[in-house]
């Protein structure tokens, strides 16, 4: 829904019951993001155009709203989530959700990535920052 029609449909024409899995909305959101700008140049008409990164933005959204739930005011000690690397590569995503989109910067979080390359004692320059840990996988 918001691939093909944004933020603005979903929240008119979407029912409360629906709302209850997805973060409240609207969600903040910030087209100037790495993650969101090089969706944007990889998307077209047909796959999203300018809303592709918005529906992206959403989960990140949602995964990192729930995050938050589950950490709730007892902080646990650990709490493990896994997504594909899109969501949080460069500290972005989720993690941009945590930290500033719903403002919890007293949440420590770790990153770890994986960098497909032919060879795997050097990390590659393009896996740079990428995450806090970046695990080497051989290409073949």
């Amino acid at each position: 829904m918001v691939s093909s029609k944004g933020f603005e449909y979903l929240i008119k024409n979407t029912s409360a019951e629906a709302k209850k899995w997805m973060a409240p909305l609207p969600i903040p959101y910030d087209s100037n993001l790495k993650c969101y700008k090089d969706m944007l140049s990889m998307g077209d008409a047909s796959h999203g155009g300018p809303n592709l990164p918005k529906a992206q933005a959403l989960k990140d959204a949602t995964m990192a709203y729930h995050i938050i739930e589950a950490v709730g005011k007892k902080h646990p000690k650990q709490l493990l989530h896994f997504n594909g690397a899109y969501h949080s590569n460069y500290n972005e995503g989720i993690c941009w959700y945590i930290k500033t989109g719903y403002k919890r910067s007293d949440l420590k979080i770790v990153t770890i990535s994986t960098s497909q390359q032919p060879d795997i004692n050097i990390l590659d320059s393009a896996a740079h920052k990428t995450a806090d840990y970046i695990i080497c996988v051989p290409g073949n």
